[in-house]
């Protein structure tokens, strides 16, 4: 019997699940948590969100790794809307103001991946989290 095809919003949502999985760890770089790149408190990994800078779920930046970091789950991703002016202001300091520069001037291109690019992409964050575990 053949597999099922899934839709393209369910291949995202796995694509998304890998992806932010891999942020989070990323950014804890082997330790049990990080800081919120808002706030600059340190949380612990299950805590984290993958918060983005510029959120869209059809913006070419909804996989941006710039544009994704780890951010403190209940404060500042939900209660505090990204808290993005503290956002913005430590993104500078992660990767400098002219790459933050471009995430802004790029944030309103859509997202186009075909279903092989989605597949791909996720085959790829997979490989990037098992070098992380």
């Amino acid at each position: 019997m053949p597999k099922k095809k899934l839709s393209k919003a369910k291949q995202y949502a796995k694509l998304a699940l890998v992806f932010n999985k891999w942020i989070r760890k990323r950014d804890c770089d082997g330790e049990p948590g990080t800081n919120c790149i808002s706030c600059q408190k340190w949380y612990p990994f299950e805590k984290l969100h993958a918060g983005h800078y510029h959120h869209s779920k059809s913006s070419i930046l909804r996989f941006d790794p710039r544009n994704v970091n780890a951010q403190c789950g209940f404060n500042c991703n939900t209660s505090r809307g990204g808290n993005l002016i503290e956002y913005r202001i430590n993104l500078c300091k992660k990767i400098g103001e002219d790459q933050v520069k471009e995430i802004e001037s790029i944030r309103h291109q859509p997202l186009k991946m075909s279903p092989d690019e989605i597949k791909e992409e996720i085959e790829h964050y997979r490989e990037l989290l098992k070098e992380l575990e």
